[in-house]
């Protein structure tokens, strides 16, 4: 279905050929790290652009309000 979201939490060494499989245009959140290094990130990037993927990369919540408020409670 269209309103599927995708998401990847998978090692990043499988994102490449998991995002081949996707439908074109597909919506996709990919769990961080974006590769295992900068050839791998731009071959995910490219992989993105060339199949019209809407995707994001998960920042796992370290800048969302609850966390921050605890980080300050904590300092």
């Amino acid at each position: 279905p269209e309103e599927v979201i995708y998401d990847l939490a998978l090692p990043a060494s499988l994102f490449a050929d998991s995002l081949r499989e996707l439908p074109d245009g597909a919506y996709v959140l990919i769990q961080k790290p974006m590769g295992e290094d900068m050839n791998q990130a731009r071959e995910i990037l490219e992989i993105c652009r060339s199949k019209g993927l809407r995707a994001a990369i998960n920042c796992q919540l370290r800048f969302a309000p609850f966390v921050l408020a605890a980080r300050s409670l904590i300092d």
